[in-house]
């Protein structure tokens, strides 16, 4: 994927400061717009797929500690 001018992420100086929130937004935004998954939408059996090296283990537990966290 190439930058564009356009799709640059906000600059953040005096002018136009950005939060980091704004910023977060605009990150999703482009993995949105590009078809891009979001990190949280991966089912265990995709990271366990995506990333062999990780013990499944490892991958079970995160999935179950983020499938706890409630959704804002």
């Amino acid at each position: 994927m190439t930058l564009t001018y356009k799709s640059r992420p906000p600059k953040h100086g005096r002018r136009g400061a950005k939060s980091r929130e704004e910023r977060t937004e605009w990150a999703l935004d482009q993995l949105t717009k590009y078809g891009i998954k979001q990190p949280d939408t991966y089912t265990a059996d995709e990271l366990k797929y995506l990333n062999p090296g990780v013990p499944a283990d490892f991958i079970d537990q995160h999935i179950a500690k983020r499938n706890k966290k409630p959704t804002v």
